[in-house]
């Protein structure tokens, strides 16, 4: 195996572009990863501690009114730029082939 045999055996110039590692982009794959639990959680934290909040009632979105309020829309924000930045990393993996997922999904974290 050769140098560049080598190179795309560790996923450095794969041709496809889909093994690659730089450190910015798997970072902001791991994003995309641990979005959804991190919405979840705090959304399920914020539920437990809020007087007179019934999961059986209302929404996890319905968090965003009244006094504390402001921790739900931060949540909302954050996740939304977790989405964006995985959209940003999967253009950068997948290219121009992948380009109606990476918009689809970037306008879904908008």
């Amino acid at each position: 195996m050769g140098t560049s045999g080598h190179a795309v055996a560790m996923g450095r110039t794969n041709p496809s572009g889909v093994g690659r590692t730089e450190p910015v982009t798997r970072f902001m794959l791991t994003l995309g990863v641990v979005v959804g639990p991190f919405y979840l959680a705090l959304g399920l934290l914020q539920a437990f501690l809020r007087d007179g909040f019934d999961l059986g009632r209302h929404a996890l979105s319905h968090l965003a009114t009244g006094p504390g309020g402001w921790v739900q829309t931060a949540n909302f924000v954050l996740s939304g730029l977790m989405v964006v930045a995985a959209a940003l990393a999967f253009t950068r993996v997948m290219g121009p082939r992948a380009r109606a997922m990476c918009v689809l999904l970037g306008a879904f974290g908008v």
